[in-house]
């Protein structure tokens, strides 16, 4: 037997098993390229698949930290460290959909409570502390579950509910609204059960609200009945219906300036419609060919938008697509294999 070099180990020349020291060497590339497309051998038959940067990562939850004061005081420093400002003693709607769970305003964050009568809760982002059921006041008034909310961008006050009542319901938030106080702790008071305008119109219950982006008082809805509706919050009036889907909306969004808006659908299309008249101004039938949800949303002014779905094989994917050419997309991006909903905002 040859002089093994000084230093090498058995397992470094495959002696050990019995091989020469070239022998060892392929098969130690052939394992270094095992997974690849090819190898020494030539192409491999292995499936590939695409491994994520993201497996055994876990979350620690955040644990609150009360000032040492007696009683605890909330410094400006403390109100807006992640670590500190936290919101806890939810109890959430188990309602499903494909709305969006939580919304803020410059000055409220609002979320979906269990339980019956339409319960949201609204806090204030300075006031972080423990929500006690029963006890910590909160909105109410439909008579079904909140299936959707959306606040005003030009008032941070003023927020739209969407409920299986078939209900769309305006409520304006006390400027002395405090259901937890300074200290973090709940703060007794009186729920707000009085909104300021009910929107009526709807056949079947109502799962999407999105205010104008650029019109203070005019508010869309979307609902079961298929169809959506444009609402003057001022005069509670109906402005217009787009009545041409078939099936339930997924997600609808307005474009930059508010004078178009654009619906995703469970049958797969995306369409562009004109928001005075309720006319379509360009479609995709089939935007993605996975079963999942559709986003969608405007970018900005650049006469494009970008969908969110999943692909044939329930890859996720992002496709971009220009609105005066809706035959094919611009691009499209592979995410990964992931079952969740990637949302489009």
């Amino acid at each position: 037997m040859k002089e093994r070099a000084r230093g090498c180990r058995p397992e470094d020349s495959g002696e050990h098993l019995g091989i020469s020291g070239e022998a060892a060497k392929r098969a130690e590339g052939r394992k270094d390229n095992w997974g690849t497309e090819e190898d020494e051998t030539g192409p491999s038959t292995m499936p590939l698949f695409r491994s994520s940067k993201y497996r055994h990562v876990f979350c620690d939850a955040p644990k609150p930290n009360i000032p040492n004061t007696h009683p605890p005081v909330w410094t400006s420093f403390s109100l807006f460290d992640p670590k500190q400002a936290c919101h806890t003693g939810f109890r959430l709607s188990t309602v499903t959909g494909d709305q969006q769970y939580i919304k803020a305003s410059g000055k409220y964050f609002s979320v979906a409570l269990f339980g019956g009568g339409g319960r949201l809760y609204v806090g204030r982002h300075d006031r972080p502390g423990r929500f006690v059921p029963g006890a910590t006041p909160t909105l109410h008034g439909h008579a079904g579950a909140i299936l959707d909310f959306d606040w005003n961008p030009y008032d941070d006050s003023m927020i739209a509910t969407a409920s299986e009542d078939c209900t769309v319901k305006i409520w304006s938030i006390p400027e002395d609204w405090e259901p937890i106080d300074e200290r973090g702790a709940n703060k007794p008071g009186a729920d707000i059960s009085e909104s300021l305008v009910d929107l009526v119109g709807h056949g079947k219950k109502v799962n999407l609200l999105r205010f104008h982006p650029s019109a203070s008082n005019v508010v869309a809805s979307s609902s079961s009945d298929y169809t959506v509706k444009i609402w003057d919050i001022e005069t509670s009036a109906e402005l217009s219906t787009f009545d041409e889907m078939h099936d339930l909306c997924q997600d609808i969004i307005w474009d930059y300036k508010g004078d178009n808006y654009a619906t995703a659908c469970k049958d797969k299309a995306v369409r562009l419609v004109d928001a005075r008249n309720a006319k379509i101004t360009g479609q995709i039938k089939q935007a993605h060919d996975g079963v999942k949800g559709v986003k969608v949303v405007y970018m900005g002014e650049s006469g494009k938008i970008l969908t969110t779905g999943h692909s044939r094989a329930s890859g996720r994917e992002v496709k971009i697509w220009d609105t005066k050419n809706l035959s094919a997309p611009l691009h499209v991006e592979k995410i990964d294999t992931a079952a969740g909903v990637a949302n489009a905002d």
